[in-house]
């Protein structure tokens, strides 16, 4: 019993081990040590032990046998299996690090879609077809929190979103972080609508309380997709791809909501993707261009101004207006070389107006939010009007009313540091864009 004891509330380099002593034999010592599940190495250190013993006793795990007295054989082995047991141990300790960076999201602590997908995978079997729910949610504009408080608290927010989240979750349900901004929720093997409706209720109440960290208070909205199984896909990643389809179909309606997934989103999808891919080779191939609506003065008739209106002349789909690709430009972020490159026409096009005598006529140009809230903006426009030469009383910058109300100390800093380069700046109230 002291033995035991001593196994179960310390930790041991090694046990040396009699074999012959009273009512208890090196055999039971090497049972105890096998039962508290500890890697110890065992040595028996005995005079006479038979060969059946020490046959038993290897089989049973000891690491070896040595005659009492013989010091020349006994250092040397304590030290080797000393040595092989912290081999053994960093090597378990490395596979258990390993695990964890597969398997579990080191920021939350959440698992991750790998396992998420696993787990899943093997309750929906488990479920044979019977119905059950999975949702995708994402955080509505985090990109803002991180550019805006940094990284430092951007993860706290996280964090606090994660545990906010599990508490909405039932006991058999899942939630992994399966993105940088980005949830898998599942509500559990068999889970009919009023469940659903329960869950989107506790989320829904979840996020309309603020994020609160430090002196920092926070109001977080959040886009998701519901798929149902198995008519929505025939497995988890399948059934992944069509949630975060529908996610994607409530950001693109404003945000802060869910859909349910429907198979034609899916072909809306693919048709956006394609277009994706073709609007990320527009710019190198040459493919914009600019038109110039003029701003005329009423009282006189004169030409006073010019605003410069992208176009996209698609190799299949003819001249493409701004409503065709401006929004999926905005939503992949593409929308910041396609304003640059804007930006930079304009006003080489300007600059040259200029030199040929129309001196002081003004060149607008859009300037979408997620430009306005990319860091780059002035260093952009400040590089834009060097390399043209343009005067930057002649350059004004169109911003919609929306976009500067949304975080007031940063916009005035944005705002401040254009108008010290005398760039001028209007209000679009309609925000009609490009």
């Amino acid at each position: 019993e002291d033995m035991r004891a001593a196994l179960v509330d310390g930790e041991w380099d090694i046990v040396i081990s009699d074999h012959s002593m009273p009512h208890f034999s090196s055999l039971d010592a090497l049972d105890l040590l096998r039962e508290c599940g500890k890697d110890i190495p065992f040595i028996i250190y005995s005079g006479a032990v038979s060969d059946q013993v020490e046959i038993t006793a290897m089989r049973s795990g000891a690491q070896d046998s040595i005659e009492k007295g013989n010091f020349a054989r006994l250092l040397p082995a304590m030290e080797r299996e000393i040595r092989g047991a912290a081999v053994r141990r960093a090597k378990e300790q490395a596979d258990a690090d390993l695990h964890q960076l597969a398997y579990y999201d080191s920021l939350t602590g959440l698992p991750n879609r790998n396992l998420f997908c696993d787990q899943v995978g093997r309750k929906l079997l488990q479920a044979a077809g019977q119905a059950a729910t999975i949702l995708v949610l994402d955080i509505d504009r985090f990109l803002r929190v991180n550019n805006c408080f940094g990284h430092r608290i951007g993860d706290a927010l996280m964090r606090q979103i994660a545990q906010r989240l599990q508490a909405c979750v039932p006991a058999q349900g899942m939630v992994a972080r399966s993105g940088s901004d980005e949830f898998a929720i599942f509500l559990g093997a068999v889970c009919g609508s009023e469940r659903t409706r329960d869950a989107l209720e506790r989320i829904r109440q979840a996020f309309s309380r603020p994020f609160i960290e430090g002196a920092l208070e926070v109001s977080i909205s959040a886009s998701i997709g519901i798929v149902a199984s198995p008519q929505d896909g025939a497995d988890v990643p399948e059934l992944l791809i069509n949630a975060e389809t529908a996610m994607f179909r409530a950001k693109s309606l404003g945000g802060n909501s869910h859909q349910f997934y429907a198979r034609e989103m899916s072909a809306a999808a693919g048709a956006q993707l394609v277009l994706e891919g073709a609007l990320r080779k527009a710019v190198a191939r040459q493919e914009l261009l600019l038109e110039y609506q003029p701003n005329l003065n009423v009282a006189s008739g004169k030409l006073t101004g010019v605003e410069a209106l992208v176009r996209w002349r698609h190799p299949q789909k003819g001249l493409l207006q701004p409503d065709d690709f401006i929004p999926l430009a905005n939503e992949s972020g593409l929308i910041t070389e396609i304003g640059a490159w804007v930006l930079h026409h304009a006003c080489i096009q300007a600059k040259a107006w200029h030199d040929a005598g129309h001196h002081g006529l003004t060149i607008a140009v859009n300037v979408s939010g997620v430009q306005f809230w990319q860091r780059g903006l002035v260093q952009t426009v400040a590089q834009v009007l060097a390399d043209t030469g343009i005067d930057p009383q002649c350059l004004e910058l169109e911003i919609t009313e929306s976009v500067l109300m949304r975080d007031a100390d940063a916009t005035m800093v944005t705002l401040q540091a254009l108008k010290s380069m005398r760039v001028n700046i209007s209000v679009d109230d309609f925000g009609t864009g490009y």
